[in-house]
């Protein structure tokens, strides 16, 4: 070896070793992603000479992450499928089945991380004979200490968004848990029973029972749109205005306008909630209730005879003032059964995408109206869990059922 190669060995050497130094220094400091990417770029460009080259890194689909001095927009090019499943170190001298647009590179490298190709780099120099077998290991390694370090952020970044979302999902539910009623009515004239299946999110379910005196109560469902902790504390902030208004001792239309107006001023986004608030006078023998946009609850009479609880206005929160309040009225007869019920039971759907359906449920109920509110409930579900096979509940599922003797 002459003088001259030696030199210009030790040359490469020392832009080798000065690139990983940065490199290096760069990790330690712990800078971002993109300043990762800004010094690949500079160590391409400045340090080996390098006049074209694109990085494409996996990240949910292929995305180009740097790109210099092509004729090409890799933005939105697609790496050759013969490349993706070849899984190593491709020259374009002789190549043929590149797309057009990386016609333009000599080389591509793959590198991988945990045994898998996330990142491939393309290059090109001025000249072909500039291209030296001995730049690749270099390249290789400088590659995979960048890449593998922004791999590592994003695998940080990644775990500390699944604990945020995991302590969310538990301030959520530890909030919701506190909507739900402590007990329920238990006694010679009202039994009932609740059922809450959580969907795998917090989603934003709501039933409630407020005694009045030994006569008379309220029972309630809504739904909240939305999940997590924002239709929590929406429905949080929901019961506290309704159980105020209630020892207020407003009427159900009343009631009704003021969570609507309240709904309307304090949130944003277009939340909305659908509810049904009944008042029951066992005295008076009558259910009084105001369906506002949500599921009819089903009124079950002990000769089979049944009514979809629908009389009310609209969903609650998108309009400032309602257009319409209209209050409902019902007889209570010998053997009544009140059932209560979110979407999420109705809209379960099987393998053939058939809806369990409000008509299934009435069927279901009239089998096991004689059976105790927390029978009722059980069959309901375990109907419910046949029926969808192997199919995930799409929604969080509540089942509220009141039986009046």
């Amino acid at each position: 070896m002459n003088e001259l190669s030696i030199k210009t060995e030790i040359d490469h050497k020392k832009i080798e070793l000065a690139s990983l130094q940065e490199i290096t220094l760069a990790i330690n400091n712990n800078l971002p992603e993109e300043s990762l990417y800004k010094i690949f770029y500079f160590t391409l460009k400045a340090n080996l000479k390098i006049n074209k080259f694109v990085v494409m890194a996996h990240d949910e689909t292929w995305k180009c992450k740097i790109q210099y001095g092509t004729q090409s927009d890799f933005s939105s090019q697609t790496i050759p499928s013969d490349i993706l499943e070849s899984n190593s170190i491709v020259y374009f001298f002789n190549y043929t089945g590149a797309h057009e647009a990386f016609s333009e590179f000599h080389i591509a490298i793959p590198v991988a991380y945990k045994n898998k190709v996330t990142t491939y780099i393309f290059l090109a120099w001025p000249d072909k004979a500039d291209l030296s077998p001995d730049f690749v290991p270099f390249l290789r390694t400088v590659s995979n200490i960048i890449l593998v370090a922004i791999e590592n952020k994003k695998m940080a970044r990644n775990e500390i968004e699944r604990e945020k979302m995991k302590k969310e999902l538990d301030i959520a539910r530890t909030v919701q848990s506190h909507l739900f009623p402590k007990k329920l009515a238990n006694n010679d004239h009202v039994q009932m029973a609740a059922t809450y299946l959580p969907h795998q999110s917090v989603g934003g379910d709501y039933y409630d029972y407020m005694q009045v005196d030994k006569d008379k109560f309220y029972i309630c469902v809504g739904d909240v749109s939305g999940k997590g902790i924002p239709a929590a504390l929406t429905m949080s902030n929901f019961q506290a205005s309704l159980r105020t208004m209630i020892r207020m001792g407003l009427g159900l239309r009343n009631i009704i306008e003021e969570l609507n107006f309240q709904l309307h001023e304090n949130t944003q986004n277009g939340t909305f909630i659908t509810f049904f608030i009944a008042y029951i006078d066992l005295k008076e023998g009558l259910i009084h209730y105001v369906n506002a946009g949500h599921n009819p609850p089903i009124m079950l009479f002990g000769n089979g005879e049944h009514f979809e609880l629908e009389t009310g206005t609209t969903i609650l929160g998108p309009l400032r003032d309602l257009p319409f309040v209209n209050e409902g009225m019902m007889d209570i007869r010998p053997n009544t059964t009140l059932f209560l019920y979110t979407d999420g039971l109705t809209e379960t759907e099987n393998d053939s995408q058939q809806q369990f359906g409000v008509k299934y449920t009435i069927e279901q109920l009239n089998l096991y109206k004689q059976l105790s509110p927390e029978e009722i409930n059980k069959n309901i579900v375990q109907k419910l869990n046949m029926f969808k096979e192997k199919n995930d509940f799409a929604d969080d599922i509540t089942l509220l059922t009141c039986k009046i003797n």
